[in-house]
C-alpha cells in the first residue's frame, strides 16, 4: 500500500483532473496553478519540520533559539499565505510564490462548470 502526503495528493489530483481526456478548459488553466501552489508547499514543508526538530532539540538557553523561531514563524507564513518573490501584486502561480491560501481559489474554480440548456429544451420556471 501507497502512502501519500496530503500535499503529494493535491498535486496528484490536480495532475489527473487536467490530463483527463473531458478537461474542461477551466481544468487544464487551474489545474496548473494549483500543481505549482502544490509543488511551492512540498518544497517548504521539509524545511519547516527541520527547523522545528531543531528548535525541539536546542537548549532553551541557545542564543539561536529566538531567530530559528522567527525563521519557524515566518516560513510558516509563507506555507500559508505565500510570498512575493518578484515584488509584484497578487501573488502569482509561480515557482516559489504561492502557498495554501492562494491554491485554494484556482482549485475551486476547476470545478466551475457552466452548464447550457439543450437548444430545443425548455427551461423550467
Amino acid at each position: 500500500m501507497s502512502h501519500h502526503s496530503y500535499i503529494q495528493e493535491i498535486f496528484t489530483h490536480a495532475d489527473l483532473s487536467l490530463t483527463s481526456p473531458d478537461a474542461t478548459r477551466n481544468m487544464l488553466i487551474h489545474g496548473e496553478h494549483v500543481k505549482i501552489y502544490a509543488a511551492n508547499i512540498g518544497e517548504w514543508t521539509p524545511q519547516l519540520r527541520d527547523l522545528l526538530i531543531a528548535i525541539l532539540e536546542s537548549p532553551f538557553d541557545s542564543p539561536d533559539l529566538e531567530r530559528m523561531i522567527g525563521e519557524a514563524v515566518a516560513l510558516a507564513d509563507k506555507i500559508r499565505n505565500g510570498i512575493h518573490i518578484n515584488g509584484d501584486e497578487p501573488i502569482e502561480p509561480i515557482s516559489g510564490e504561492g502557498g495554501a491560501i492562494t491554491a485554494y481559489e484556482p482549485a475551486y474554480y476547476m470545478a466551475v462548470t457552466v452548464i447550457f440548456p439543450l437548444a430545443n429544451e425548455k427551461i423550467a420556471p
